[in-house]
């Protein structure tokens, strides 16, 4: 039996400009703490709509930290786009519900702008 020879024209496959032995992400995978401390911060920015996290109950924070841990995977097709935002959606409508959603203070159109009378 005969094995026929791989003709060297065949070329490589995979990325032309990959270089064996450096690394396309030089700063490594994110750490746990780093992690973490996005969630929270992205828990903080949704919290702001409700009160603040500090006037939320244990369950009502544990709702607002899966909606965070959502938004910030990177979703890896569109359908998974659609799904994150309507997790999210549901999450914070259960949590809007169970606290209620603060009102915008009002404020009008003359201070925004900074003029008088």
């Amino acid at each position: 039996m005969q094995i026929a020879k791989q003709e060297p024209e065949q070329g490589k496959r995979g990325n032309p400009n990959w270089v064996p032995g450096v690394s396309a992400n030089p700063a490594g995978r994110m750490s746990n703490a780093a992690r973490q401390e996005r969630i929270e911060a992205k828990a903080r920015e949704l919290a702001v709509e409700f009160g603040g996290i500090e006037k939320l109950s244990p369950v009502e924070r544990a709702l607002l930290d899966q909606a965070a841990v959502l938004l910030l995977r990177k979703p890896r097709s569109a359908e998974d786009v659609v799904r994150v935002a309507n997790s999210v959606q549901r999450l914070l409508g259960a949590l809007g519900k169970r606290k209620g959603r603060r009102e915008p203070e009002h404020v009008p159109l003359r201070e925004r702008l900074g003029g008088g009378a």
